[in-house]
């Protein structure tokens, strides 16, 4: 994994509810696919949200990661978990019942732009 700058509260926000927020944000900024952490033999039953940026490669609020180390930080229970790409319809699907935690759009624009500009420095 490779860690981002973001501090500690916003990585636990973004990771204990709402990524699906951050990672429909950088999908519509173009970043990359929509990716979920799913049950593997039930893909409406997923525990995290991310953008797929390369091959093995996952963007999320915590930085990049590969497929295997997002499933150890996000399977639940005795589960087999994948990884999967959707498309928004299955997103869609996906959030439905989901309760957002931030209150402003602008906050998770202004993440997802912090996320983008700390990529950049990276390459």
């Amino acid at each position: 994994m490779i860690c981002s700058d973001i501090d500690e509260n916003t990585c636990d926000l973004y990771t204990s509810g709402d990524c699906y927020v951050l990672a429909k944000e950088l999908f519509d900024q173009e970043v990359g696919e929509l990716s979920a952490v799913v049950v593997q033999d039930r893909w409406d039953c997923w525990t995290h949200m991310a953008v797929k940026i390369g091959p093995d490669s996952y963007l999320d609020v915590e930085g990049i990661s590969s497929s295997e180390e997002l499933i150890e930080c996000h399977s639940r229970g005795n589960h087999k978990m994948t990884v999967i790409t959707i498309d928004e319809e299955e997103y869609s699907e996906l959030i439905i019942g989901q309760h957002r935690q931030i209150e402003s759009p602008k906050k998770v624009t202004m993440l997802a732009e912090a996320l983008l500009s700390w990529l950049e420095e990276l390459e």
